[in-house]
């Protein structure tokens, strides 16, 4: 691969690293935002549940909680639901940053292996020099 080429192939894969660290991050942010959204969902379902558990509170507490528990719990479920695919789309970037990290390492491997090739090349035309020098030295008369 030539030098250019390598380069290329480093920052497309630098930008794709960034992207998907990027991606990561939002996706976390989408998770914490939806684990919020789902204890508070709990939290609600408990305090309605609580007020209508409360003696002192009467029959229209109770009747009132009654009514709200299908929504409630419609709520809770879409939460819970919304938590599961955040969390999920969550793993999928870590995986994509994985992947990202590991296609990173490729091209730096590839560009340290080329390096080596090159500082090989460079001794090997050393030491002909040299021993080029040496034949000239000793087939002139001194």
């Amino acid at each position: 691969m030539t030098p250019a080429a390598l380069a290329t192939l480093r920052h497309l894969r630098r930008r794709a690293l960034e992207a998907a660290s990027q991606a990561l991050a939002e996706a976390q942010a989408a998770q914490d935002l939806a684990e919020a959204a789902a204890q508070a969902a709990h939290r609600r379902l408990d305090i309605e549940r609580a007020a209508a558990e409360d003696l002192a509170a009467g029959d229209a507490a109770v009747e009132a909680y009654a009514a709200w528990l299908p929504r409630g719990r419609a709520t809770l479920a879409e939460a819970e639901a919304g938590r599961m695919r955040a969390s999920e789309a969550t793993a999928l970037a870590r995986h994509r940053l994985a992947a990202a990290r590991v296609a990173m390492e490729a091209v730096d491997l590839l560009a340290e292996r080329q390096r080596q090739k090159v500082r090989e090349r460079l001794a090997r035309a050393e030491r002909d020099m040299l021993a080029e020098s040496l034949l000239r030295q000793r087939e002139e008369p001194s």
